[in-house]
């Protein structure tokens, strides 16, 4: 009698912490617009951040991709970015080519973190994100249910010229 009496008990009471569908909390917290988010929540709004790192760097998005600026390829697979990290001088522009070639969900949307930006990417088309590098730290972009990164990091800092090979640092 006591084995069937714990299952059942655990399942009322998990019963009895979801919403009930017609209520008007299930309704409100559910909804969304047509591009729901992977997680279920709504794309963000403007202005809202997803995934909060303070541990990380913020990009800065570029409205135009700037000529000069050096582009990348970033294959978004079934499992991960190809490749998923990359290095970059303080400062530098970077024009991001990203593509998905699998129509996981997961991978259809593109944030980073401390950023409020959020993109669709199209399947099997090459999309652009231009970004301007922070002056120091690594700045991480993930799919939209943060379960596959990439990272960006600045290798040295602005106005300072990397040591010719061979060379001491310390000079």
């Amino acid at each position: 009698m006591r084995r069937l009496l714990l299952p059942a008990l655990a399942f009322s009471l998990s019963l009895s912490a979801c919403p009930d569908p017609g209520t008007d909390a299930a309704t409100a917290e559910g909804k969304a617009d047509a591009e729901a988010h992977p997680m279920g929540k709504a794309k963000a709004a403007p202005g809202e951040v997803f995934f909060k790192r303070p541990n990380y760097a913020t990009p800065t998005h570029l409205a135009k991709a700037p000529e000069g600026a050096r582009r990348v390829e970033i294959e978004v697979g079934a499992s991960a970015y190809a490749p998923n990290k990359l290095e970059a001088a303080a400062g530098e522009q970077l024009i991001l080519a990203f593509k998905r070639t699998d129509d996981n969900e997961c991978n259809r949307f593109l944030t980073f973190f401390n950023s409020a930006e959020q993109y669709d990417l199209p399947l099997n088309e090459t999309f652009e994100v231009a970004i301007q590098m922070p002056e120091e730290g690594e700045i991480v972009f993930a799919c939209g249910m943060n379960m596959y990164h990439g990272l960006i990091a600045v290798v040295q800092p602005a106005g300072e010229a990397a040591p010719a090979e061979g060379a001491d640092p310390a000079e």
